[in-house]
């Protein structure tokens, strides 16, 4: 075992895991917070919540919880339909779908 998640497993009691999960899963993006600081929210709690998980499957459930907290529907449903994956370009069709959004308004 690493020296990492000794003391992860020492210092982190469960109980605050479990608080942290629970807050993860139901972040959602605030109204008037930028893409990058809503992700950047993510992965800290990601971190805290689950502090043994490799970083690629963190990556996986913060893209995951991006999608599911992006502020409305529509962008959700079409960042989703692009079919990507990775948590960089998903902000970035994010970021251009408001940008559209705004210059429209």
């Amino acid at each position: 075992m690493e020296l990492k998640d000794l003391l992860t497993r020492r210092f982190q009691p469960r109980d605050l895991t479990a608080a942290y999960k629970a807050e993860f899963r139901t972040r959602r993006r605030q109204k008037n917070e930028d893409i990058p600081t809503y992700v950047d929210a993510l992965q800290k709690l990601a971190e805290m919540a689950y502090p043994l998980l490799d970083p690629i499957g963190r990556d996986e459930m913060v893209a995951d919880q991006f999608l599911n907290g992006l502020d409305s529907h529509e962008p959700r449903v079409q960042v989703a339909a692009t079919g990507i994956r990775r948590l960089e370009d998903m902000m970035g069709v994010a970021r251009l779908l408001e940008a559209v959004e705004y210059d429209g308004a």
